[in-house]
Formats: structure tokens, C-alpha cells, sequence
């Protein structure tokens, strides 16, 4: 490449000028995006770049940093930044090469300019998933990257979403897609790193294990690869363990929860193109003086992982003094590969020590990760110290007496406790079932419905509670802090939804289903609001038949019909929401007050509802510990009932919970045998159904797949019913102690009808044989 030609010229500060007429990169409308030019040219730390800023003209005198602009603020704002730090090495490594080649160019070429402009760089990546052109040499990430439409690249999904765009869902290296659904993705498509975990494993899984191997390095800067954790598994993920997927920044507005809203709308002093967060707006809750010392997880998360690092380092260094077919090991942070012998060799591991190294290397060169998810960070640097022979000096939540239902997981903070609870699983089918949905153009997202955006998505459940209707959104939060509190500032206010039903009145009597209402008259309402199922004995009496003409002789057939998923509240209430279907003329059982010692003002046990039971601390200690009185896992203790019921697990409970499982067991069983009967010999002609509880609709055509294009569509009305209170009996797997006898007593009806014989004969109010009264 033929050099530019440059003019030096000094001033009082003596930097280096090189002025040159640079060749502008045009939009298709011919309106400048920025420039370009081709080198190679020396940069030194006194140099400084001269060159145009997207409008024609004399060069200002103004200096920012260096750089001479003209009086563009935004320019000038982003001449600040990493992305304007134009002599930086992520910008300036290929100036002998003289262009960026393509395997480099997705993150560090600028568009070109042709004209018409292919698409090169990071636009040709975003249009085409892939890399296959060389680029520039670039001048930092220039203005069109973002902005070849305006407002973003993410407007323009026509192009540079699916089928064959990489903007919408963003792949990582792991192959693992995700997306935060909107101009975030674009941070996202760079900030992910080019090696993930499962390449190591890979690495390691061909040749068995054998090695040695060299180092493989995450990159630079892969906040994404933090953030979304083990959903697109930037670190070595140890088998057998589990790791925190997303942050979704639980107790953070929508607005301060992505990329964008962070580092951009949240930017210091409102300077968007800097993209350094406004630490001020921290402070306002957390409290402290920076980032590093912001109260709460932060704090907690950095001074974790600045522990976990220096020990893993220390680990690593002990592995391979006490390996005598390893030389001993040093890391240097400012020579690639980063990791030499004693002989200042590139160091080759075996495949216990390069996992260990890789996850040092994830921890390290996200200097953020403490915020982005320092959670999943601390659970990598834990797991590589504890396989290589250490022991970790600090507790991590996940971890040892850390975990669910861990010894000390009373210690850890709420937000710990929720990290590792079902409502903060955002990796799950709860959270992720609406990844795959698009509008008919095929690459427009579609979101969470507005049917199902109340109990699976924050937003949805805030409009629910305030009695408004609920609409789409994406699928971007769990049941995050503000699900059930109002304030997003939890130090100062941790009141809940149910301390202000004025502005939350649909809590106040919850309304099932069936339009039947109920109450517990305090906070338990909010679990309410979603533990309640989505139809009941309404909506089955309710079915339309389907148009499928059954053949030899026709009859009215239906689809299943699903109560939904956990709905506790709905079996609690029993016959006073109808939640299961109730056959006309039998007797059912309504709220179980749980009778007895499950009320005690002297030791505050409160077991009755749901934040009793599932956010209480375990009463059995003495005197009960008052600090952890609301344990956010949401998971009961045992030893709370202990005082009456003896019993290591809750199904072993002595008493009713023990009988209730055992009985409900054996009612289960006895109903399906009757409905697959019923499917061969009570039908008009035979139609063998078997279930599967793991695949929607759960009720198959024999003899196929368990899958919806083979879901079973021959059920008659009462086959429907009983098959609906079989599903209402399996999806509650707590109904056992939720409301037992109401649970029996909906499967012995059922198999009555279904012309079976229930094996237990002690179902509260129920004969021990049938008949009893159905249709």
C-alpha cells in the first residue's frame, strides 16, 4: 500500500500533526459518515490525527485529547473514548500489514468506500454473519458502524437480522444465540469475545486429554460474554456444576439494564458517545465513591473476585511446580499469549491447567465484570481453583453451603438467595420460551404476548398489578426485585406491591381463573397473582369442540386444555377458586388453613401462606435467627415443620404431607391407567393416548412422537376433564402439602369416571369404592 502523504507542523505542547486530505465514507444518500485512509504510518504516543468529521470546511482550532475536530460535540465526545482512541493498539496493530484482514475485521475495519460501498468490517458481519473481506485501515469504530441507518444498524433488521444477518439474535463463539432486542445487540456483536469454554473443551476432547496445548484467549473486553453467563458459556464451565446465566440487573430499570441504557443513555455528564456510566446515578442507591465501591453486590463482587484471582494465579503456579512433566508458569498482562515458561517460552498446559488459565484470563480482561456478573465470574475463578487441588478463602454463592438449600445460604444476601432461585433462572423455558417468536417478516422479534407478559416478565406483572392491561415485551427480565417492590431502591425502601394497593389493586383480592376471588390478606397475594394457573372447571365447561370428524363414528372431540404450571395458590383455595374440574353433585374441599401449630406468635412461625412457608428462615433454631426471616430462594425449610412432624425430606413428612405424597402417587398412577383405557375401549372407536409431562401438550397419539404435530385430539368431554385433573395434580408437585385432600379427592373423582378403581380408599369425603356422583 502506497503511504499517504502527511505534513508535520508543531505547536507550543510540541505534539505531532499528520494532516492529510483523507477520503470520506458516504452513506447512500452521499452524506459523509466519517474517513478513511490507508496507511502505514508511525504512531507515537505524542501523535495526533487530523482528518475530516462528517462536514466539509476548514479544521477548527478546537483540541480534545489530542485531536483536532471541527465543532462536533459528539466527535468530540467519542475522541474520549475507546472507540476514538485512534492510535490505541486495537486500531493501529495492522498498520504494516496495511488493511485489517477479514478473520480481524468484523470488530477493527471500517466500512469502505466504494461506491456503490460494499459492505466490509463490522456491516459486512452484520448483513451476512461472516467475515470474508479485508478491511481499511481503521481510525477508530467510525460512525457508520452504528449508524449506516439511522437511528441504528438495529432499524435496518431487513438486512442485518435473520435469515442471514448477525444483529438479531447475535451469535457468540460458544454457537449460543441471544439477544437483548434492540440497539444493545450491537454493542454485543463485538463485545463477546472470540473463544468461549466449550472451545477449550473442544480443544481438549480431540486428542482425549493427551496435550499439551497452547493457550486459547477469550480476547478483550467481553462484557456480553460476562453478562449473559452461562447462556453462551464465555468461561470454562466446570462439569457437574451450574452457573449463573444473565444478569438481568434485577432491582435496575429496563433503562439502566442493557449496553445501551448503561453506557450510553446513562452516560456521564450525558455524554452518550464516551459510553462511561454515570457513576452518580449509582451512588444514589448503592451509595460509595466509584464503581468499585458502590454498596451491596458490587463491592461484594469485586472484592470476591480480586480475592479468587490472586489465589487461582497462586493455584496455577503451585499445579505446575508440583506437575514435574509441567515447567513452572508466569503470566505477563502486556506480552501475548500472556502465559510463558521460566524460559520465557509460550507456555504449553494439559488440560486440567488450561481451563484454570482460560478462566484467569475471562476474569481479567473484563475489568467490569464485577458489575456486568460477578456472580458467574466468581463461580469460574472457584471451580478452577477447587480442580486444581486449592482451596477458595471466600464464599460463593452456588457453592458448597452457598447452595439452595445450603447451611449457610441464610448468609448470603437477598439478592444471592434470589440469583439462585426458579425466578431468577432467566436460561429456562419460563424466561426464554419467546426467543425463537418473529413477526411474519421472519426477523422482526415479536416479544412476550400480552397474555403471557404477567407472570413472565416484570413489566407484564407491574401493569398486572396496577389493574392495567398487559402488553407485549421483550423477553429481557425474570421475576426481577420490582416484580413484587415498588422501589427500584431497595436499601431505602424495600416495601412491597402489597404495602401500596392503591397503586397495585389487583392485589388486594386476586381473581383466579375462574372469576372466583380469594385473599390472604397480606403480601402472599402478590405469589397469587401468577400461582394460580390459566384455566380451570370454567374454561373446560367453556371447550368448543375441534373440527377434527372422527371416523368411523363422529363424536364431539376436544383438545387438551392446561391448567398452566405451579399453580399452588389454585390448589391451596381448592373449591373456593375451582382450580381443578369439580364434578357436579360431589363435595370438595376449599382453603387449607393448615389447623394446628403452624401459627405461633411466641416463635413468629407464620406457616399458612406463601411467604410463611417459602420465605421464612428455619424456626427451629433458638431463639430464631431475625436475620433470616425472608429468605429470597423462595424454598421451605424443613425444619420449620420438624417441631410436629418428623421427617429429613417434605414428602417424608410423618402425618398428612407423607400420606398425602404417597396417596397422590399411587391416585396419579391409577388415573392414567384409566385414561389410556378409556382411550381404547370408552371412545366411540379406539384411540390410544399415552402422556408426556415434559413435552407441551403432554397428551400423545401412541405410537408417535411425544410432539405437538402428534398431539392428541381425541378426546371426548369427560375423557378431557379427567385428563385435566391428572395435568392439575402433576403440575403442582408441591400440591401434596398445598392441599392434599382437595388433589385426591379431583383424581378419585376422575377415575371413577374413567371407569377405574382408585386404590385408596381413605380420600377425605370420598366412599371407599365408587361410584360417585359425575356426569
Amino acid at each position: 500500500t502506497t503511504p499517504i502523504e502527511v505534513t508535520l507542523s508543531t505547536d507550543g505542547s510540541d505534539p505531532i500533526y499528520y494532516t492529510t486530505d483523507l477520503s470520506l465514507v458516504l452513506a447512500e444518500d452521499g452524506s459523509v459518515q466519517g474517513t478513511e485512509y490507508t496507511g502505514p504510518i508511525t504512531i507515537a504516543d505524542t501523535t495526533v490525527l487530523k482528518f475530516l468529521t462528517g462536514t466539509e470546511g476548514n479544521y477548527s482550532g478546537e483540541q480534545s485529547e489530542g485531536y483536532v475536530f471541527n465543532n462536533t460535540p459528539i466527535r468530540a465526545e467519542w475522541s474520549r473514548s475507546g472507540h476514538g482512541d485512534v492510535a490505541a493498539e486495537a486500531w493501529r496493530h495492522w498498520d504494516e500489514d496495511g488493511e485489517v484482514p477479514s478473520r480481524c475485521a468484523k470488530c477493527h475495519g471500517p466500512q469502505g468506500n466504494d461506491d456503490p460501498a460494499p459492505d466490509v468490517g463490522f456491516l459486512e458481519f452484520l448483513a451476512t454473519g461472516d467475515n470474508t473481506l479485508a478491511s481499511p485501515l481503521p481510525l477508530g469504530l467510525d460512525c457508520v458502524s452504528c449508524h449506516q441507518t439511522f437511528p441504528t444498524v438495529y432499524s435496518n433488521l431487513a438486512k442485518f437480522g435473520l435469515p442471514n444477518g448477525g444483529l438479531e439474535p447475535v451469535a457468540f463463539p460458544s454457537t449460543e444465540q441471544v439477544s437483548l432486542y434492540g440497539p444493545s445487540n450491537i454493542c454485543m456483536v463485538c463485545h463477546q469475545g472470540r473463544q468461549s469454554g466449550k472451545d477449550v473443551q473442544d480443544r481438549i476432547d480431540a486428542d482425549d486429554g493427551a496435550g499439551p496445548y497452547g493457550f486459547l484467549n477469550i480476547h478483550y473486553y467481553a462484557a456480553a460474554a460476562s453478562a449473559f453467563g452461562s447462556e453462551t458459556w464465555g468461561g470454562y464451565e466446570y462439569p457437574g456444576e451450574e452457573y449463573r446465566p444473565r444478569n438481568t440487573f434485577p432491582s435496575h430499570p429496563d433503562s439502566f439494564s442493557t449496553c445501551v441504557g448503561c453506557h450510553m443513555t446513562n452516560a456521564e455528564g450525558g455524554e452518550m458517545h464516551t459510553w462511561e456510566p454515570a457513576v452518580d446515578t449509582c451512588i444514589s442507591c448503592h451509595g460509595g465513591t466509584s464503581f468499585e465501591t458502590l454498596g451491596g453486590t458490587p463491592i461484594q463482587s469485586k472484592a470476591n473476585i480480586d480475592i479468587l484471582t490472586e489465589e487461582l494465579y497462586a493455584a496455577i503456579q503451585a499445579y505446575a511446580i508440583a506437575n514435574p512433566d509441567l515447567p513452572p508458569i508466569e503470566y505477563n498482562p502486556d506480552r501475548y499469549p500472556y502465559w510463558f515458561d521460566d524460559e520465557g517460552g509460550r507456555y504449553e498446559f494439559d488440560a486440567t491447567l488450561l481451563p484454570a488459565a482460560y478462566n484467569y484470563q475471562v476474569a481479567l480482561k473484563d475489568p467490569a465484570g464485577f458489575v456486568h456478573n460477578g456472580t458467574y465470574l466468581q463461580q469460574l475463578l472457584n471451580d478452577s481453583i477447587v480442580d486444581l487441588g486449592g482451596t477458595p478463602s471466600v464464599a460463593v454463592i452456588g457453592r458448597d453451603d452457598l447452595t439452595i438449600d445450603g447451611a449457610d445460604i441464610g448468609s448470603a444476601s437477598k439478592t444471592q438467595q434470589w440469583q439462585i432461585s426458579a425466578h431468577a433462572a432467566a436460561d429456562t423455558e419460563p424466561f426464554r420460551h419467546w426467543d425463537e417468536d418473529y413477526e411474519p417478516d421472519g426477523y422482526t422479534p415479536s416479544g412476550i404476548s400480552g397474555s403471557c407478559t404477567r407472570c413472565h416478565s416484570t413489566p407484564g406483572f407491574e401493569e398486572y398489578a396496577m389493574g392495567d392491561p398487559t402488553t407485549s415485551t421483550p423477553p429481557t427480565t425474570t421475576v426481577d426485585c420490582w416484580s413484587c417492590h415498588n422501589n427500584f431502591d431497595l436499601y431505602s425502601n424495600a416495601e412491597t406491591r402489597w404495602d401500596d394497593l392503591t397503586t397495585n389493586p389487583a392485589l388486594e383480592d386476586v381473581v383466579f381463573p375462574s372469576g372466583l376471588t380469594a385473599s390472604f390478606d397480606n403480601a402472599s397475594n402478590i405469589c397469587m397473582g401468577c400461582h394460580q394457573g390459566r384455566s380451570s372447571k370454567v374454561q373446560v365447561d367453556d371447550a368448543t369442540p375441534n373440527s377434527t370428524v372422527q371416523s368411523p363414528a363422529d363424536y364431539d372431540s376436544y383438545n387438551f386444555i392446561n391448567i398452566h404450571y405451579y399453580a399452588a395458590g389454585a390448589t391451596l383455595f381448592g373449591t373456593d377458586v375451582k382450580g381443578g374440574y369439580e364434578y357436579d353433585g360431589n363435595v370438595y374441599r376449599g382453603q387449607n388453613t393448615f389447623v394446628g401449630l403452624h401459627v405461633d406468635a411466641a416463635t413468629g412461625r407464620d406457616l399458612v401462606d406463601c411467604v410463611g412457608c417459602h420465605m421464612n428462615s428455619s424456626l427451629a433454631q433458638n431463639p430464631p435467627n431475625a436475620d433470616d426471616t425472608k429468605k429470597h430462594t423462595f424454598l421451605p425449610a424443613v425444619e420449620d415443620c420438624n417441631q410436629c412432624h418428623s421427617g429429613q425430606e417434605f414428602q417424608d413428612l410423618s402425618g398428612s404431607p407423607s400420606d398425602n405424597f404417597r396417596e397422590i402417587g399411587i391416585l396419579k398412577e391409577d388415573l392414567l391407567a384409566a385414561i389410556q383405557d378409556y382411550a381404547l375401549n370408552g371412545l366411540p372407536q379406539a384411540s390410544g393416548v399415552f402422556y408426556n409431562g415434559s413435552s407441551y401438550p403432554y397428551w400423545f397419539f401412541e405410537g408417535g412422537p411425544p410432539a405437538y404435530p402428534n398431539r392428541y385430539v381425541d378426546f371426548d368431554f369427560d375423557m378431557l376433564t379427567a385428563a385435566f385433573n391428572f395435568v392439575t395434580a402433576d403440575k403442582d408437585p408441591g400440591g401434596y402439602m398445598h392441599n392434599g385432600g382437595y388433589i385426591e379427592q379431583l383424581l378419585f373423582d376422575s377415575i371413577c369416571l374413567m371407569g377405574g378403581t382408585p386404590r385408596v380408599v381413605t380420600v377425605p369425603g370420598r366412599p371407599g369404592t365408587c361410584p360417585v356422583v359425575a356426569p
